[in-house]
């Protein structure tokens, strides 16, 4: 899959799991976003009661008629209403006879999303737990994939110390290029993919006893290597200033 399309899954995943928790959802600011696959996402779920919900979808450039069109193909052909504008959700609560439940979605933060207050949000380091999780639950039924690919999967989704890795970009990014990777690298696709995660490729990863401690090692570095970069930026910049600073007091000559 492609990064929209996990992207999509992490939206998809994350609300199928507050169905029993929150009776509206919104996810604003998102990345670009396959709109047909989170369709189908939510139509392949038993647990979802499609005839209980209108979706609002604001920012993806898809008129009202082209997201029907979509859910259609993708299999929701019950959906109480559909909107491209975030105003129609707010009106939405107000009639819970007709509209009982809703879902938002925005590539950006579009006028009318301050009105959704009472509906049930996520960050995007909640999102990113989910399609990490749901990742690693579709490996791990997969016999012929090592199980230390679901490990690596559940450590980056759940270790303390590696938060910074968990952003839903960031994380789609990382799934996609595995799966891009796979035809060159094989089982050893994972390894080449981490610098989506904004960390050194480690041939060598799968080596390790203990995935979290080496995962915390190459986060470690990053932020060295970083840091001294920065330290060397500094250390330009007073140059530069100094040299400013002082270019009156410099004469020049010709001959």
């Amino acid at each position: 899959m492609n990064q929209s399309q996990y992207i999509a899954q992490a939206v998809a995943q994350w609300i199928l799991k507050q169905l029993d928790i929150e009776t509206d959802m919104v996810c604003e600011g998102l990345p670009a976003l396959d709109v047909g696959h989170f369709f189908a996402r939510l139509a392949a779920s038993e647990s979802f009661h499609q005839s209980d919900f209108s979706i609002a979808i604001a920012g993806f450039s898809l008129p009202h008629s082209e997201l029907e069109n979509l859910a259609r193909q993708a299999g929701l052909e019950n959906l109480r209403s559909f909107s491209d504008d975030f105003h129609a959700a707010a009106e939405w609560r107000n009639n819970r006879q007709y509209h009982p439940r809703s879902i938002a979605l925005a590539s950006g933060y579009p006028a009318g999303v301050h009105t959704l207050g009472h509906y049930g949000r996520p960050h995007s380091a909640d999102l990113a737990v989910s399609v990490l999780e749901l990742a690693a639950e579709e490996k791990n039924q997969n016999d012929s994939i090592p199980d230390v690919h679901s490990q690596l999967l559940r450590e980056i989704a759940t270790n303390s110390s590696l938060g910074a890795l968990r952003s839903l970009e960031a994380c789609a990014a990382f799934l996609a290029t595995w799966d891009s990777l796979i035809p060159e690298k094989g089982n050893h696709a994972p390894c080449f993919s981490l610098p989506s995660l904004g960390l050194f490729a480690d041939p060598q990863l799968f080596e390790e006893a203990n995935l979290g401690q080496r995962l915390e090692l190459n986060l470690e570095n990053v932020g060295q290597i970083k840091q001294k970069r920065m330290s060397e930026l500094s250390k330009l910049k007073s140059v530069w200033i100094n040299i400013v600073t002082h270019c009156d007091e410099i004469e020049f000559s010709t001959h």
